[in-house]
């Protein structure tokens, strides 16, 4: 889906430096899915009771990206050969 939403290019460059991205589009793209998730979280801690929140986020994704690499590595391997 497209939508066009007009920023300054000092707001473009502040979300390309905050989200460590070259381009505008997937600045703004990656900018509004952490601005989602930071909404839940909130909406989680509204709720009545004591929930612990582990902010282990970033290791969780190197251990998904590792494993996910570790797979393609394997799978490669595999390619083009007929097991003789």
């Amino acid at each position: 889906m497209t939508t066009i939403v007009e920023l300054s290019e000092e707001e473009l460059a502040a979300l390309r430096k905050a989200t460590n991205q070259s381009d505008s589009a997937a600045a703004v793209r990656m900018a509004a899915v952490e601005y989602l998730r930071h909404v839940k979280r909130m909406q989680l801690r509204q709720l009545p009771g004591q929930v612990e929140m582990l902010d282990n986020w970033a290791e969780l994704e190197r251990l998904e990206i590792s494993e996910l690499s570790d797979f393609m590595d394997i799978k490669d391997d595999t390619n083009g050969q007929d097991g003789k």
